[in-house]
């Protein structure tokens, strides 16, 4: 049975489009229109007319092949809505069945069907579906999905997306402020005060209060662009129901202190709900699988593994970005019953390109190249990322979500303390607080990490044994923290991390998306070529192929230490709050920074 399955709707035209082939339990392909539109997020919306193309193409399964067409996410369907269904069913040949699957049933689906896991519990969390529900919790057993509650409320998620706002950053940045927390110390006071912000209901849900009174838009064209098309970087609390009480608790704080006092209640409050529905329901599974975009947050993801006597399952894009391939599960489960768990979901999902493919590529823009054998290629590779270069890497099929996991990926050495800052500042232009991850061989990780346990998509973080520190530290965070990738896939990827494993005694290498920052990760051989004609990488691997124009390809500009990226930031944040006249809050930052620098100073 085939399932072509897309989220969301045509009616509906959110975030996060995406498509899945679904043959029986396997997935055949499941990707985001995004990286073939090459639009983050809210603008990349209604049909994914690329990813439908591009999953034929890939895969060779052909329109009239296709039993049931999935849509995933509506409550309600009218007549117009149906219509538009068949017309895009006709258009594209495809005469299926039409089905649909509720937005939570996909996130728990996907999670429970991927998993290894013969039972299990099962936690969804987000900030809201088409359904007008925010999370799930229940458990899988005997084949059976037993779903004990609804979250009906707002909840820690909504929680994050408002704080994301309080902090000064845009929509889809929650990850800046899980990144910056580890620059923050917790304020008491206003970890308090958003204790007055929540309410717990009888089903152990932490219900988020807030109203819906609007802040005033502020429109900032300083990071405009037409190249990318972001309005919510220009309209800062676009979309976002900020309420005053929110504002109001944050303010007299720079962003690191609002982030990391935020980031600490989410996680201490994930634990606490969690505890309670298990008490509650009296619960003997060892296991359980989290998914929707609140799970990205890895720092709550540790806390559940290493506080809770529970095995973690998190897949790959735990967000909105899988939810077509959990709708392709959820169709095919209910008429298929001989399902069995998976030992290992491959996150390689997406679109790839042959050889041939490649060098026409290649040609087309006259650069020069050298083909190389796959054992030639890794050797070489290793002995780019040694010297100290960095490299873009696009190899095989593309993997879904928004982590880069091997196949479209920068790599770089990660025992250069230089790596990090040379990537972040000069070659992806990023913020420079956010954390890079490393991938690891499972041997390495097993000696290097406490806690350990196996963990294939970066969706949980880990602290690292102090005496294997100096070897890698440019992938650890500044909280001492790291989101590896365990590699134990067998390919080209886990044969360089080999590689480098002989010629320096440990298998690691520093891992991040091959993308610039505002643009989403390269999806074809033309967008790795045009990165990398850009600058972006010193050496580029593509396919077979080895790409190294010998120029210098970033600037001699002086890289500043993280202390001082810390003080332009808080000074460029008080310019933004005098602009906004905001000189109350301005006062309060002074005034506290004041005593916690006359408290650092008498400790």
């Amino acid at each position: 049975m085939i399932t072509l399955s897309i989220y969301p709707s045509t009616h509906l035209g959110t975030h996060d489009v995406n498509l899945s082939l679904v043959q029986d339990f396997n997935i055949l392909y499941a990707y985001e229109e995004q990286k073939l539109s090459r639009t983050l997020n809210k603008e990349a919306k209604y049909f994914p007319d690329r990813a439908l193309l591009n999953s034929f193409y890939t895969t060779g399964i052909k329109p009239s092949d296709v039993d049931v067409l999935c849509i995933v996410g509506p409550c309600k369907v009218d007549k117009n809505y149906l219509n538009s269904i068949r017309n895009i069913k006709k258009y594209y040949g495809i005469d299926a069945k039409i089905e649909f699957c509720p937005h939570h049933k996909a996130h728990s689906y996907y999670s429970v069907l991927t998993s290894p896991f013969k039972e299990t519990l099962f936690w969804t969390l987000d900030a809201g579906g088409e359904d007008n529900l925010f999370g799930e919790f229940g458990f899988f057993k005997n084949k059976k999905f037993y779903l004990l509650d609804e979250n009906k409320s707002p909840s820690l998620p909504t929680f994050y997306y408002h704080l994301t706002a309080a902090a000064g950053f845009a929509d889809f940045e929650e990850g800046k402020v899980m990144g910056l927390s580890a620059y923050g110390s917790v304020a008491p006071s206003m970890y308090n005060k958003f204790l007055s912000l929540f309410k717990w209901n009888k089903e152990c849900n932490f219900n988020y209060n807030f109203n819906n009174n609007k802040i005033k838009n502020i429109l900032d064209f300083s990071s405009y662009t037409p190249d990318k098309h972001r309005p919510h970087k220009i309209f800062k609390y676009m979309n976002r129901n900020l309420n005053f009480k929110m504002k109001k608790i944050t303010t007299g704080y720079f962003q690191a202190e609002i982030s990391k006092t935020g980031q600490k209640f989410c996680e201490d409050f994930s634990i606490e709900i969690l505890k309670k529905k298990i008490s509650k329901k009296n619960l003997d599974i060892k296991n359980i699988c989290l998914s929707g975009g609140f799970f990205q947050n890895i720092l709550i993801n540790e806390r559940i593994k290493t506080e809770l006597d529970l095995k973690v399952y998190i897949p790959p894009g735990p967000s909105d970005f899988t939810l077509a391939a959990g709708g392709g599960l959820y169709c095919n489960f209910r008429k298929i019953k001989k399902f069995r768990p998976k030992s290992y979901l491959s996150p390689y999902l997406g679109p790839s390109y042959n050889n041939k493919f490649i060098l026409n590529e290649i040609k087309k823009y006259a650069l020069s190249y050298k083909g190389l054998s796959n054992k030639k290629l890794v050797e070489k590779a290793s002995e780019d990322i040694l010297n100290g270069r960095i490299i873009g890497w696009f190899q095989g099929k593309a993997e879904v979500g928004a982590r880069a996991l091997g196949a479209r990926s920068v790599l770089a050495d990660p025992k250069n303390l230089k790596s990090k800052s040379k990537i972040n500042q000069i070659l992806k232009r990023r913020d420079w607080f956010m954390p890079f991850a490393p991938s690891i061989l499972p041997n390495d990780a097993k000696k290097i990490l406490e806690n350990y346990q196996f963990s294939p998509y970066m969706n949980i973080s880990f602290r690292v044994k102090e005496k294997f520190k100096k070897l890698i530290p440019s992938a650890i965070h500044v909280d001492n923290s790291l989101r590896p990738q365990i590699v134990k896939e067998k390919g080209l990827y886990k044969n360089l991390l080999l590689e480098i494993k002989k010629k320096r005694g440990i298998g690691c290498v520093l891992n991040t998306s091959f993308n610039v920052h505002g643009l989403p990760i390269v999806s074809s051989p033309e967008n790795a070529i045009n990165l990398y004609l850009k600058g972006m990488v010193d050496v580029l691997y593509i396919g077979n192929y080895r790409l190294d124009k010998r120029t210098k390809r970033y600037s001699a500009k002086k890289l500043l230490s993280e202390k001082n990226l810390k003080i332009n930031m808080n000074r460029k944040y008080l310019n933004t709050l005098k602009q906004n006249k905001e000189f109350n809050n301005i006062k309060l930052i002074k005034i506290n920074y004041k005593k916690n620098k006359l408290r650092a100073e008498n400790d």
